[in-house]
């Protein structure tokens, strides 16, 4: 009887423990819970704020526009009067927008951990019944096998629970990833559109544009470029216009030859900068037809004082025009395997072709 009666008072033990210890995990996450509603609230009330600045923004614009159509205020299109309060109507709006924007993500992460916290909620007003009522049956039936039964299962789901928590704090953790990528993005968008704008005014740009062009002038003259105009600009997109001509209408040897000299004036400014991480240029010699051959050699010599005096590699693959190596700065790459009209480079290993 002793025994026994041991026995059950420590199932009932047993019982309290994991109930209180449910009800205490039930207190704390109500608590989280009233204060995400709380935020939820005063976000939805801010969230009304700002669609009545809005709203009082958008009447200040129509009334700016009213005053602007009578001629006796405003007696030019361009008068300029109003021009203080457009901009400041645009920068407010869309600074207005932006707190819009983050106030609504704020919420709806804030609206789903409330969401969480109540299903967590009913899950353990559940299990704070059920365990309640095996509880009671615990009092009025004596019996070991229900105590092991209770305990077995109790561990069960305290085992299932411990993985639904780790599954919940890895999704909110993600969450929060999710969320820092979104506003990196939209901080590089707004980045590239304020350089977009800007880019053209900026001195490092300008510098940079008026380098490029004396270079591609000098590398013109190493190829002896003929027909070519000298006066060029470069354009916001960084392409060259060569007096009044664009790279696109100018056809055959000039072209390639433009194409030429202005790779090599680009690798000539970065290279001669020591920081610039971009010190390889690789390309395909023009056809025969379109260059001469003496032309091509002062262009390849040339890249190749560059490249000693900047620490550079120049990379190239031709047919029928020949450079003289120097063994101590060069490296010649022949193919090694028998082809149907020429060597080439890849091939079976029966078909290599004699040093």
């Amino acid at each position: 009887m002793k025994a026994t009666k041991d026995i059950k008072s420590e199932t009932l033990n047993s019982f309290d423990f994991l109930i209180t210890d449910l009800r205490r995990q039930h207190r704390e996450i109500a608590s989280q819970h009233i204060t995400l509603e709380s935020r939820i609230r005063s976000s939805s009330q801010i969230r009304d704020e700002i669609d009545s600045e809005i709203e009082t923004l958008d009447l200040n614009e129509e009334a700016r526009r009213a005053f602007i159509s009578f001629s006796e205020i405003c007696t030019t299109p361009s008068c300029g009067m109003f021009l203080v309060s457009s901009d400041s109507y645009g920068k407010s709006l869309l600074y207005l927008k932006d707190q819009l924007k983050d106030l609504e993500a704020v919420t709806v992460a804030n609206i789903q951990q409330a969401e969480a916290l109540q299903t967590k909620m009913t899950w353990l007003e559940g299990q704070i019944a059920d365990l309640s009522t095996k509880r009671g049956i615990a009092e009025r039936e004596a019996g070991i096998e229900m105590f092991i039964e209770a305990i077995s299962r109790i561990a069960s789901e305290l085992f299932e629970l411990e993985l639904e928590k780790g599954q919940q704090q890895k999704y909110k953790s993600q969450q929060g990833k999710h969320l820092e990528l979104l506003n990196r993005r939209e901080a590089v968008q707004n980045e590239l559109e304020s350089l977009g704008k800007t880019r053209e005014q900026s001195p490092d740009v300008m510098r940079f544009k008026l380098a490029l062009a004396e270079k591609m002038a000098r590398w013109l003259d190493i190829l002896n470029s003929k027909n070519i105009s000298r006066e060029i600009q470069i354009d916001s997109d960084l392409k060259p216009i060569l007096g009044s001509e664009k790279l696109g209408i100018i056809k055959g040897s000039s072209k390639a030859r433009t194409v030429l000299a202005f790779h090599a004036a680009l690798f000539e400014i970065c290279t001669g900068n020591p920081t610039s991480p971009f010190r390889t240029l690789i390309f395909d010699t023009p056809r025969q037809q379109e260059i001469h051959s003496e032309d091509l050699d002062a262009y390849i010599k040339e890249l190749k004082v560059v490249s000693l005096k900047n620490n550079a590699q120049v990379i190239f693959s031709t047919t029928s025009y020949r450079f003289e190596i120097d063994p101590a700065t060069d490296e010649e790459w022949l193919p090694k395997f028998g082809g149907f009209e020429q060597p080439m480079y890849l091939g079976h290993l029966n078909n290599i072709l004699d040093s």
